[in-house]
C-alpha cells in the first residue's frame, strides 16, 4: 500500500520538481461501526471454531 501511495503521489509532484523519498502510513482510524462489526465477526467465528472442536470431541467419545 505504502508503494501504491508512493507512486500515486510521484505523478502528481513529478511537475512540480517535487520528489518523493518514502511514503509511510503510520496511523489508520478505522470507523466505530467498521471496528464493531469486525468485532462482533471476530466473536462469531471464535465461536464457530468453539462448536466444531466440541462436536469433533462428542464424535470421538461416541466412536
Amino acid at each position: 500500500m505504502d508503494g501504491k501511495l508512493q507512486t500515486l503521489i510521484g505523478r502528481k509532484s513529478d511537475g512540480w520538481g517535487i520528489g518523493d523519498i518514502a511514503v509511510e502510513i503510520r496511523d489508520v482510524t478505522i470507523p466505530l461501526e467498521l471496528n464493531d462489526a469486525m468485532s462482533l465477526n471476530t466473536q462469531a467465528e471464535k465461536e464457530k471454531q468453539a462448536r466444531v472442536t466440541l462436536a469433533s470431541a462428542e464424535i470421538a467419545t461416541a466412536q
